[in-house]
């Protein structure tokens, strides 16, 4: 149940922010906001129990449902953006991410930040992304022991139908695999970090922002091309 704004997820906040902005189905929220189908329904039928969001009648929309944000939905969408223009509380209780979680996080900096310098949280967040780093080498180490160990007991005729060989070998292939996108993820944030600095505030007055977009796409789109 979402009661207070420290509830929400970044991902619920923007199926609130989108829906309060005009996408209405399940569909916009894909075919817009790239949101996938398969995490977009259950998320309305969450948000819509939450009361957040409401389903409404709409001629103009035949064979799909259209939602619209409801009073407390804004209210509690302000109250998030409000903790997070002032003490980033709202930002630190959602820096344990997933992959897909912090692009979400920087677009909503972007969206609320009004330019406001987040660097306590980046950080916490590169610290938090260091520590699972850390716990999974020392479960990479660990079953690579245990694999040693195990092939020490057995010939060379029987490795392949040893059954916990095979299930360490996978667990191994997980666990690194999952080390190395982390990784990934930790070098993502600086990146993410230079990309949002030439992005223009979303606060800017709609005439001021939509010269500046235009010219941050043009640019984007020129150096894509001298990149071909």
């Amino acid at each position: 149940m979402l009661s207070r704004s420290n509830d929400l997820s970044a991902l619920q906040a923007l199926a609130l922010i989108f829906i309060d902005r005009g996408l209405r189905t399940s569909y916009d929220l894909q075919s817009v906001a790239t949101l996938s189908i398969g995490s977009g329904r259950p998320l309305l039928e969450e948000l819509q129990k939450s009361g957040t969001i409401e389903s409404v009648a709409d001629s103009e929309f035949r064979g799909t449902r259209p939602y619209a944000i409801t009073d407390r939905g804004r209210e509690l969408l302000r109250s998030a953006m409000d903790e997070f223009r002032t003490d980033e509380h709202w930002l630190a209780s959602h820096q344990h991410l997933n992959f897909d979680s912090i692009p979400r996080c920087f677009f909503l900096e972007w969206l609320w930040g009004e330019g406001g310098n987040h660097q306590d949280w980046r950080s916490s967040l590169k610290r938090s992304l260091e520590r699972r780093m850390e716990d999974l080498e020392k479960k990479r180490r660990k079953i690579l022991r245990d694999l040693e160990a195990r092939l020490q007991t057995l010939s060379s005729d029987d490795i392949v139908n040893d059954h916990s060989v095979v299930a360490l070998v996978y667990a191994w292939m997980q666990v690194t695999f999952g080390s190395q996108l982390l990784k990934v993820q930790f070098e993502l944030i600086d990146k993410m970090i230079e990309q949002l600095e030439n992005m223009p505030s979303s606060t800017l007055g709609a005439v001021e922002f939509l010269d500046e977009l235009r010219k941050n796409v043009l640019t984007r789109r020129s150096l894509d091309r001298e990149g071909e």
